[in-house]
């Protein structure tokens, strides 16, 4: 004989939960100046088999507060670059990388969307694994004049600039001399 059981009976109920993954990123801010090429690495576990796939946006620049980053207030911040990982499981991955010509804050945010089996994750801005400083270069002018000429006589003098980072600048220099008297 069939015995028929109505559903929901407790000692006969299962109840499978999903996993909740981890999300741990460190964003590499690459040399900190403007030119700076970076990246976010993601490291997901906590998968099991499932596959997701992540939604990633870079923030800034933002100006700095007393030269960091950390006080900075994310929200209307303009996205820089944006992307999607699709289908990633278990392991490390790394966004594109972007070039950076600003100086500023910035920070990566992501979002690992659910699965069958998974919750979804969400990454804010501001966390201090994401969020690096492009600061300004500080070139600097070295300057050697030939020695003391006659009246009617020429110099010159070399100039050098370093830690510019390669970018073109303008250099301007005014000949000041004094009369024999030193005004």
């Amino acid at each position: 004989t069939a015995v028929t059981q109505a559903p929901g009976v407790p000692v006969e109920t299962v109840r499978i939960a999903t996993n909740l993954p981890t999300v741990t990123t460190i964003a590499d801010d690459g040399t900190g100046l403007p030119g700076a090429v970076v990246s976010d690495s993601i490291e997901i576990s906590g998968m099991g088999a499932a596959t997701a796939d992540y939604t990633w946006n870079l923030l800034g620049p933002v100006a700095a507060i007393n030269d960091s980053c950390a006080t900075v207030v994310w929200t209307g911040a303009p996205t820089l670059a944006t992307g999607l990982l699709a289908g990633l499981g278990n392991g490390t991955h790394t966004t594109p990388t972007t070039t950076l010509s600003a100086v500023g804050c910035y920070t990566y945010t992501g979002s690992l969307a659910a699965s069958a089996t998974t919750d979804p994750v969400t990454l804010n801005p501001g966390d201090l694994n994401e969020t690096f400083l492009i600061d300004a270069f500080e070139p600097t002018v070295t300057t050697v004049a030939t020695a003391a000429t006659q009246p009617g006589g020429s110099t010159t003098d070399a100039v050098t600039v370093s830690g510019s980072g390669g970018v073109t600048t303008t250099y301007s220099w005014t000949l000041v001399f004094a009369q024999p008297d030193g005004t």
